[in-house]
């Protein structure tokens, strides 16, 4: 075969070569395009099943938590029904108690004989007023002598003076604090002063046992002329009255009737009493 148509041929087959490269190119990247479309593809499957998966668990989620919730209300509301409720039985209970109680002492003070008095407070000595405690010493004639044998103990026998020192053993007696020298009665007066004793010259509101004295001596302003401890009205002219004293000690008479708010010749009226 000539030269020229070796040429010809291998230019043939040369073009042949090149349709065909050019050809597989085009196959390679149609190849590459459709394996890259259905990379997106499967890219965007990925993509919707990842949101559709992410949204489920979130309607999970969002449930759980939700009766999660629900649950913890729930609870609280059944916890605070049952303490109310264990609050109402404790007080149903307190009150069933406190009922059974009454009636057990009303049963009980039923029971207490009807014939049977009330028990009265008793009240001590020292808690009465000392007019009381006063007067209720020398209701007794053997009483009033005993006081009397005390004040002779402090005049030494003597009936020189006997009067105030009776007073002031009757006093003393009471637990009334009186110093066994005091020998006037300015100086009782003064005694009595100094523990809280106050002056009155109201002879209709007298009491037994009030300490009474008489108008001043004669000539010595300031110290009554006689001292006494008042028993009682004779009558309801409230003039003569009952009293006991030293005057008629040596004949042992200590209580005797005697003018109270009148003068009279042997006997001077009250000018003022004493009480506490």
């Amino acid at each position: 075969m000539d030269r020229d148509k070796l040429d010809v041929l291998e230019k043939l087959h040369k073009d042949k070569i090149k349709k065909m490269s050019k050809k597989g190119e085009e196959r390679i990247e149609e190849c590459e395009r459709c394996i890259k479309e259905m990379q997106d593809m499967e890219l965007q499957r990925e993509l919707k099943y990842n949101t559709a998966i992410t949204a489920i668990l979130g309607v999970f989620l969002a449930i759980f938590i939700a009766l999660a919730a629900s649950s913890i209300s729930y609870n609280r509301r059944v916890s605070r029904a049952e303490k109310t409720e264990k609050q109402k039985q404790e007080q149903s209970l307190a009150i069933k108690n406190d009922s059974s109680q009454v009636k057990e002492e009303a049963k009980n003070n039923s029971s207490v004989k009807k014939d049977e008095k009330p028990k009265t407070k008793e009240v001590k000595q020292e808690e009465k007023p000392y007019y009381e405690k006063i007067g209720t010493s020398l209701d007794k004639e053997e009483d009033r002598k005993k006081i009397l044998q005390t004040a002779l103990s402090l005049t030494g026998g003597k009936y020189e003076g006997i009067n105030i020192k009776y007073m002031v053993s009757i006093l003393n007696a009471n637990g009334v604090k009186i110093p066994n020298d005091v020998s006037r009665t300015d100086t009782l007066v003064k005694e009595l002063e100094k523990q809280g004793w106050k002056k009155s010259t109201n002879a209709s509101d007298l009491r037994k046992g009030d300490i009474v004295f008489t108008l001043d001596t004669v000539g010595i302003s300031g110290v009554p002329s006689h001292v006494y401890i008042f028993m009682g009205w004779e009558d309801s002219k409230k003039e003569n009255g009952h009293v006991v004293d030293a005057l008629s000690a040596k004949d042992n008479v200590t209580y005797h009737k005697r003018p109270i708010t009148v003068q009279s010749e042997t006997t001077d009226k009250m000018q003022f009493f004493m009480r506490k």
